[in-house]
C-alpha cells in the first residue's frame, strides 16, 4: 500500500540508480564494502588462486591500480572413483584501486588461495582483429582464504597531508613495534 501524500523527491528505484551513478562519476564510489554501488550491479564473492603476479601501477593522477588473474576450479565428487576430481577452471581479471591495490601488490603472490569480493563485469573488445570477451571483477575487498592456510595481518600506515604540501606518516594503531608497509615496493623485504 502506498503511503498517503506525495512521494518525496529523490525517492524510488530510478532515483537511487541515478544517485549511485552520480556518486560514481564524482569519484565517491568503490570504497570499502558496497558503498557507491549502482542498482542491479552484480556483486560476487569468488574463491580461487592468484594465477598471475599482481601488476601495480599508478595513473597519471597518482591513483594506485592493481590487476591480476584469479583462477577458480570447480571440483565434483566422482561416485565411480569415489574421489573429488577437477571439472573446469574459470579465469577472472581482478582490478583494484587505491589502498586495496597497494595492499594486494604487497601481499599476494602467484598460487596463493584468495577470496575476492567485487563488482562483476563482462568486458568486450576488438583486439588484433578478433572479438574478445572476458569477465572482470572490480574488487572492493580481498584476502587470503584462511580455510586453506594461515596469514599474518599487518596494518599499514597512511601519510597525512599537511596544508603546506608536506606529508607525515600516521602510525598504525595496532601497537606493533614493526614498521608498517607503505608501498608495494617495500613489501616482502
Amino acid at each position: 500500500m502506498r503511503p498517503h501524500g506525495p512521494v518525496p523527491s529523490g525517492a524510488g528505484p530510478r532515483h537511487a540508480r541515478q544517485r549511485a551513478l552520480d556518486a560514481e562519476k564524482a569519484g565517491r564510489g568503490g570504497g570499502a564494502g558496497e558503498r557507491g554501488s549502482a542498482v542491479n550491479e552484480a556483486m560476487v564473492t569468488v574463491a580461487g588462486n592468484a594465477a598471475t603476479p599482481v601488476e601495480y601501477r599508478e595513473t597519471t593522477d597518482g591513483v594506485g591500480m592493481a590487476r591480476f588473474r584469479l583462477a577458480t576450479t570447480v571440483r565434483r565428487f566422482d561416485r565411480r572413483q569415489e574421489t573429488w576430481v577437477d571439472a573446469y577452471t574459470s579465469f577472472y581479471t581482478v582490478v583494484a584501486w587505491r589502498g586495496l591495490a597497494a595492499n594486494l601488490a604487497a601481499s599476494v603472490t602467484v598460487g596463493e588461495p584468495l577470496l575476492v569480493r567485487g563488482r562483476l563485469r563482462v568486458r568486450e573488445a576488438q583486439y588484433e582483429g578478433r572479438f574478445r570477451v572476458w569477465a572482470e571483477i572490480e574488487a572492493v575487498a580481498a584476502g587470503h582464504d584462511l580455510s586453506r592456510g594461515t596469514s599474518a595481518f599487518r596494518r599499514v600506515s597512511r601519510a597525512r597531508q599537511h596544508t603546506d604540501g608536506t606529508a607525515e606518516d600516521v602510525p598504525d594503531d595496532t601497537g606493533s613495534s614493526e614498521p608498517a608497509q607503505k608501498h608495494p615496493d617495500n613489501a616482502k623485504k
